[in-house]
C-alpha cells in the first residue's frame, strides 16, 4: 500500500473466552454459571460477557471446560454438592449465537429456577454423570466426536474413558470406552490430566500421581 491508501478485508480471526464458577449463591449466579467473552484480546475496551450456561442446584459448580476446534462445542464438567455427582454438560451452537439475544441462557430466580430465554441458539445437554471424580476433561483436535474423561480417587474402575460420540448422541459412551490399557501403574493410581497431541490422535499423554506416561496407540481397542 501507498500512504494514505487503504483496503477493507474481514478478519476471519476470533477468540473466545470462557469462564466458570458456582457452588454459591450471590447476584443471581447460581448453579455452575458459565461466561464467554469475544473480545477478551481487546486491551481498549472492556469486554462484553455473556452468561451461556447456568443451573438449578445452587451447590453445582464447573470443574473443568474444553472447547472444540471449530469454536461450536463447549464441554463441561461439575461437581454438586448436594448429589455428590459429576456431570458433563455439552453446550453448541456457538457458531450461531453471535450476540446478547442468541447467547443469553436465561436468567436465573433466586429460588434457583432457570428461566430460559425463548432466543438463545445454543443447545444445552447433560450427557453424562457419575458418582466417580472428574479430574479433567479433553477432546481429541482431529475428532471432536472423542472426549477423553479422566478420573481420580484411589479405587480400582478404569482412570481413563474416550467417547467416539461427543458431539453427536444424547448420552456419551464413556462406560463402554475405557483406555486403561497396559503399562500405567496399579487401577487405584489416579489420572489427573489428559493430552492428545494436535496432529496424531493415537500419542496421547496423561499425567497420573506416579509419573507423566504415554501412549502411541490410543485408539486401539486393546
Amino acid at each position: 500500500l501507498t500512504k494514505g491508501e487503504k483496503i477493507t478485508f474481514t478478519d476471519y480471526v476470533q477468540n473466545r473466552l470462557f469462564i466458570g464458577g458456582g457452588g454459591f449463591i450471590s447476584s443471581g449466579l447460581i448453579g455452575a454459571p458459565v461466561f464467554m467473552t469475544k473480545n477478551a484480546l481487546n486491551f481498549i475496551t472492556p469486554p462484553v460477557w455473556y452468561r451461556v450456561f447456568f443451573t438449578g442446584d445452587t451447590t453445582e459448580q464447573v470443574t473443568n471446560m474444553c472447547v472444540s476446534e471449530d469454536g461450536n462445542h463447549l464441554f463441561i464438567s461439575t461437581f454438586s454438592g448436594s448429589t455428590t455427582y459429576h456431570s458433563i454438560y455439552r453446550i453448541s451452537g456457538f457458531n450461531l449465537a453471535r450476540d446478547s439475544m442468541t447467547l443469553s441462557y436465561g436468567k436465573p430466580s433466586s429460588s434457583g429456577i432457570v428461566n430460559l430465554n425463548p432466543n438463545c441458539l445454543l443447545d444445552v445437554a447433560k450427557v453424562y454423570s457419575t458418582n466417580s471424580y472428574i479430574t479433567s476433561i479433553t477432546l481429541d483436535p482431529q475428532n471432536t466426536d472423542v472426549l477423553i474423561m479422566t478420573i481420580g480417587g484411589n479405587n480400582l474402575e478404569p482412570h481413563i474413558y474416550a467417547s467416539t460420540n461427543a458431539t453427536t448422541d444424547t448420552l456419551l459412551d464413556f462406560n463402554s470406552n475405557s483406555k486403561e490399557g497396559t503399562g500405567l501403574p496399579s487401577g487405584k493410581t489416579p489420572i489427573y490430566t489428559a493430552l492428545v497431541e494436535m496432529n496424531n490422535s493415537n500419542l496421547v499423554f496423561v499425567g497420573t500421581e506416579k509419573g507423566i506416561y504415554a501412549t502411541e496407540n490410543f485408539s486401539s481397542s486393546n
